[in-house]
């Protein structure tokens, strides 16, 4: 079958017909190409900027070409007409391992019932398998929404067997994302963390040109889980140790701006510190990050769309520097 065969044969409002996937298929990876034609092409380049009729020629894992009327050449060619193409979406805060509770608790309403019902309740229990079933559905899911790049602040970090299988469950989808590993909030656990991080990065994140990364997940407060999981210059120190970024979670309010200004005070707070919520922040807090962040380039906030859903505060103006 050849290109022009398998493009005659499938239907050109589904990308995913017989003919057109078994044509790939019959492909190595490293060789397939793959060009779409006819779409609405947002390039995000602003050169080009947005193309009607656009064509995307992908060689491998490369986007080699973008353009009008591109040759096929051998390419298995899928008509896009109709459909937008853009740069996929990132996701910068995903509890991967709890995606197979989606539905089961209907009466979770706030943050607080969430904490007992899942990081209280069924974390307890979790298996290395159960890990693995919850991260790579949850990559997948995000594969199928146009999600490319997924942060997965895996904070069910039992064992060193619970670390793996998440990391395993990513690399197995051939998503692009991030691995943020914290211990756990309540119950058993080998207390391995933040110790094991280090196993984990030789381990699994020896080389600086793959598709995931490592960080250190912690929370802002002790307020929930202890001391133990809460960010400040210990934690600091080890990421810095292993060259990795920190990922904080739940700073929000009256305790979170006070986290935010010890933080800085310390000299903890930086470009490689992601805050995440950051809801109900004070005006004081809200000027130490940005300081904190002067001249970086980047964003430092991580927009938290559900505040009003889990009580947590209303959204707060954006501070970029």
């Amino acid at each position: 079958m050849n290109a022009n065969t398998a493009h005659a044969n499938a239907n050109v409002n589904d990308t995913t017909s017989a003919a057109v996937l078994e044509e790939l298929r019959r492909r190595p990876a490293d060789r397939r190409r793959i060009l779409f034609t006819g779409a609405t092409v947002v390039t995000m380049d602003p050169g080009l900027g947005v193309i009607d009729g656009g064509d995307v020629l992908v060689e491998g894992a490369t986007i080699t070409a973008v353009g009008r009327g591109l040759d096929a050449g051998d390419a298995v060619v899928v008509d896009a007409t109709g459909t937008v193409i853009t740069p996929g979406f990132v996701d910068t805060h995903r509890h991967a391992w709890e995606t197979q509770l989606r539905r089961i608790m209907p009466d979770v309403d706030d943050l607080g019932a969430y904490v007992m019902a899942t990081l209280a309740g069924y974390a307890t229990v979790y298996r290395p398998q159960d890990m693995y079933i919850g991260t790579r559905l949850a990559a997948l899911t995000a594969i199928d929404s146009g999600i490319t790049t997924m942060l997965d602040f895996s904070h069910n970090s039992r064992t060193g067997e619970h670390s793996d299988a998440a990391i395993e469950a990513l690399v197995d989808t051939g998503i692009r994302g991030v691995h943020a590993s914290m211990g756990p909030h309540f119950g058993e656990w080998d207390r391995q963390w933040p110790g094991d991080l280090t196993r984990m990065k030789e381990k699994h994140f020896s080389s600086d040109d793959q598709l995931l990364t490592l960080r250190l997940a912690t929370l802002a407060t002790d307020e929930i889980a202890g001391p133990a999981l809460a960010y400040g210059p210990e934690l600091a120190r080890v990421a810095k140790d292993l060259g990795i970024g920190v990922s904080v979670d739940a700073v929000f309010g009256t305790s979170g701006s006070e986290a935010v200004l010890r933080w800085a005070k310390d000299g903890v707070l930086g470009p490689d510190v992601t805050l995440i919520h950051s809801t109900g922040l004070t005006p004081e807090a809200w000027k130490a990050n940005a300081v904190a962040f002067a001249g970086s380039g980047r964003l430092k906030r991580c927009a938290d769309i559900a505040a009003g859903a889990t009580g947590v505060g209303g959204p707060d103006p954006v501070v970029s520097a």
